[in-house]
């Protein structure tokens, strides 16, 4: 239920605009408390200054009384959405942060430190690598050093510039980073563009089309004009024969999904063209990811078989996880026999244990005896690295080449909007277990065979394929 607060233009050229987006704020935080609580009645009525600044107060009625847990809920919930708010529970005020003219002023000066302090929150509480570098950074020391000055920052561009170098002085870990336009297309033609997943109950989806998104973001007109850009971006699988080992290589820069429809046949084309083959050689060093489907459907596929892929996951619960990672998917780390070390100094207390029957559309070939070789270094990442780790725990091909770089075998990363800004930061949320018991994101694969220093990982690859013919 609605009040919409009697709001109207008041000559203002921007007041069409805010009322819009009143309204939608208005509908949002109505439908999502609803779909969380059984209350009777909740209304709520959001305004807004020239500023730009949202206000709200929500009235709740309810047949159960509010409890510590809703209370800090609904706190955390709107702070996220509104500059002040108030809380009515059955007619008692609850929660109330009117500000003084004092903090108002100090907003008014730093118009960036709201946004900074919840990217530093969510890195507290939803990131899994906080802890990791809290071991070799003081944390506490680096927010002081940035937020000072976040402080004396009044343009979008400086506070996009100090999101940048903060990141950077955290590595870009697990995929932690600020959101480019190209990285914001991706996402949209993954999760906008494709019907199968958008809709209400994709997160992403949401977030993606939020009014308050930075003008910086412009999202891809079409599909096909998103996997034509691709396309151009990441030129054709290389394909040669080598004759004297009959070994076929295939060298792949990205397993982006918009590349799927373009390369699905790329690997039964060059069997065909060469019907000798024993050996295949897939080259995917510099190959920093994209999607699980892409590997699975071009490069597994052709092979057949069935692997059993299994793994484990941890997180932390946290309300923004909780929006990408529903807690009642997982269960409590402390109901394991047996716990990593690192899952406890990380934080880390909900956890996902996965089983993946691959390829799956797997069946016997005439390629089944045909035996695999996958070439690796330290730019492989992601989604390239799930596949290296698949072929190092089901054996399906032997691993040539330098360690990964991790940061495979979870899910996509999140998205975190910074509402006053309209910046998107992402990172990974899943700290993912190797067959070895270490953290992936922090150890990497070591290939089968490691190359040293100057090795290239082809000639060390070509040299066991031609030894094995001795």
């Amino acid at each position: 239920m609605i009040n919409s607060g009697g709001k109207g233009n008041s000559g203002d050229p921007n007041a069409n605009k805010r009322q819009k987006f009143e309204e939608y704020l208005e509908n949002q935080i109505t439908e999502e408390l609803s779909s969380l609580y059984s209350f009777e009645t909740i209304n709520v009525d959001i305004s807004s200054s020239d500023d730009d600044t949202f206000k709200g107060n929500v009235i709740i009625n309810s047949s159960e009384g509010p409890d510590k847990q809703l209370i800090e809920f609904l706190d955390s919930y709107l702070k996220g959405h509104l500059a002040e708010y108030s809380v009515i529970y059955n007619e008692e005020e609850i929660i109330n942060t009117t500000e003084s003219s004092e903090l108002k002023e100090e907003t008014a000066i730093a118009p960036y430190m709201n946004d900074f302090d919840l990217l530093w929150d969510e890195l507290q509480n939803s990131y899994p690598y906080y802890e990791y570098f809290n071991e070799t950074i003081d944390m506490e020391e680096l927010y002081k050093s940035f937020a000072a000055e976040v402080a004396t920052i009044e343009n979008e561009g400086r506070f996009v510039n100090l999101i940048q170098r903060l990141t950077k002085e955290l590595g870009g870990f697990a995929h932690l980073g600020l959101i480019s336009n190209e990285q914001y297309q991706m996402y949209y033609y993954l999760f906008v563009l494709d019907e199968s997943v958008s809709g209400e109950s994709n997160p992403f989806s949401s977030i993606l089309q939020d009014p308050r998104l930075s003008d910086m973001y412009v999202p891809p007109v079409t599909s096909d004009a998103y996997e034509g850009t691709m396309s151009e971006t990441f030129g054709l699988p290389y394909v040669t024969y080598y004759d004297d080992c009959n070994a076929l290589y295939i060298k792949i820069t990205s397993f982006s999904h918009s590349l799927i429809g373009r390369d699905e046949n790329i690997v039964y084309d060059a069997l065909t063209k060469y019907p000798d083959t024993e050996n295949v050689i897939f080259d995917i060093r510099g190959n920093q990811g994209g999607s699980t489907s892409y590997w699975d459907h071009i490069l597994l596929e052709p092979f057949g078989g069935c692997y059993e892929y299994t793994g484990r996951q941890y997180f932390k619960s946290s309300e923004l996880v909780n929006q990408f990672w529903p807690i009642e998917t997982s269960s409590p780390v402390d109901e394991l026999e047996a716990v990593p070390e690192w899952v406890k100094s990380y934080g880390l207390d909900r956890y996902n244990e996965f089983r993946i029957v691959l390829p799956e559309n797997g069946a016997d070939t005439t390629y089944n005896d045909i035996k695999r070789w996958v070439l690796v270094d330290e730019a492989v990442y992601s989604s390239s690295e799930s596949f290296v780790n698949f072929c190092k725990v089901t054996n399906w091909a032997t691993v040539v080449g330098y360690k990964t770089s991790g940061d495979g075998m979870g899910s996509t990363p999140l998205l975190l909007l910074l509402p006053d800004s309209g910046l998107l930061v992402r990172f990974s949320y899943v700290a993912a277990e190797n067959d070895k018991g270490e953290c992936d994101a922090v150890r990497g694969t070591v290939p089968d065979l490691i190359c040293f220093k100057k090795d290239v990982p082809l000639n060390k690859c070509l040299d066991a394929i031609r030894e094995q013919d001795d």
